[in-house]
This record gives C-alpha cells, structure tokens and sequence, in this order.
C-alpha cells in the first residue's frame, strides 16, 4: 500500500499546512502498521491476534486475504461499482479489504462488541498496560474537532464532532456521548461512557448511512431509558 501511494506521487502535493485544517487519511495508519512491524519484528495481523484478537476471544475475527477464514462464513454484501451495477462482492470473490493496518479485517458483531467494550471497560480484558494510553487516545484538546477549519466531516461525509487518535466522537440527537467507529462497509460500533451501552451494528449494502442508523438505534434506547 505504501508503495502504491509513493509510486503514484499521492505525497507530493499537500492539502493544507500541516495543524491549520483536517482531511481523514488512512496514510497513518499504513505508517503505524509499518512502525509496528519494525518495532516488534512480526507481521501485524500476528501483534494483533496475539496482543487483541486471541486475549478478547474473538475467535472469528481475521485478516481477509492475509489469514484463513474463521467462523461460518462471510455474509453476502453488495456494492454499486463504476458499470452502475449493484455487485454481491462475496460471490464476485471481490478484493473488499482497505488494505492492510488501514482495515480489511472481518469480524462479527458479536466479536466487534467485545472489542469495543474491551476499549473503554478493560473488560473481560484490559487492552493498555497504561490507562494514560486511552486517555491520550481521547484527547480532543490533541485532535481534529469542530471549529473553523476543521468542521468535524469525514471525507465520506460521515459526521462527528471531534476524532481523536482513531476514534470519533459523536454527539447522538444532540445530547447523548459516545464513542467508536464507523467503516466502510455499513459497519458502525460505538460507546456510550454515562450508561456504559455498546451499540454495534453492520447491513450488507456499502452506504454511507451510518449517523442515520445510529439515530435510530439511540432512539429505541430513549424510549427504554436505557440511555438516562
């Protein structure tokens, strides 16, 4: 992937001084996949299910293209390509990872859930050996949030109110916190830190629906006041 970026001289022009706006990349993240690599010695889906996927017991969770297939098998997806045709990615045996330390992990909601719980609860295991970690992690005083210049848009349009160092922080219908991640494929898995409730959610459609769908996720909540 990173050679592909410099082949393709992707790097050569910026888009604003560095500090003055904010454009979601996945370039850090090829380049944290390196430093991982060179600090450790192993392949990065290896550090991954040795320090993450195997601890968490996400047993059906890999690298597609990059490990064997675990658990029952991928569900159909679709996605309309540039013929204006809705394609089922899974029957075509389409290439749907991002690509390396920028995404193409499959997982389960199940799996997704635990992650994600485990992030912010340190449970059933803790993920940093430093709480400092995850607090840095959360910093918006360090990361791209809402103001001028920085309008809290992704570059698909997916919106958030700050994103922190791989987390985004969303304010749900106004005044409900969470955090998570959405990605690509109609996934989304959010945190909510006052009630401690973990949403998590994926359809097989690539849209870009993700605040939508998590609206009404936290609306079927309000009105159990799981939320309050």
């Amino acid at each position: 992937p990173l050679r592909y970026f410099f082949d393709n001289k992707l790097g050569t022009a910026a888009k604003f001084a560095p500090g003055s706006s904010f454009l979601y990349s996945d370039t850090n993240y090829l380049l944290l996949g390196v430093i991982v690599e060179r600090v450790t010695g192993r392949s990065l889906p290896a550090v991954i299910r040795s320090n993450i996927l195997d601890p968490l017991q996400m047993n059906e969770t890999y690298y597609e293209w990059r490990e064997n297939e675990r658990g029952c098998g991928l569900a159909h997806h679709f996605m309309v390509l540039n013929d204006g045709q809705n394609h089922n990615v899974v029957a075509e045996r389409l290439a749907s990872s991002a690509e390396w330390a920028n995404g193409g992990m499959v997982t389960t909601v199940g799996d997704l859930n635990c992650f994600v719980r485990a992030l912010f609860t340190d449970k059933p295991v803790a993920l940093f050996a430093k709480g400092a970690t995850r607090s840095l992690m959360l910093d918006v005083t360090q990361s791209a949030k809402t103001r001028e210049g920085m309008d809290g848009y992704s570059t698909d349009g997916v919106k958030y109110d700050a994103y922190t160092f791989g987390l985004e922080r969303r304010m749900v219908l106004g005044r409900h916190e969470c955090w998570g991640h959405s990605g690509f494929w109609g996934v989304g898995m959010f945190y909510f830190p006052k009630s401690g409730v973990s949403v998590v959610f994926t359809h097989n459609q690539v849209v870009q629906e993700v605040d939508k769908h998590l609206d009404e996720f936290v609306k079927v909540l309000d009105g159990l006041e799981t939320l309050r």
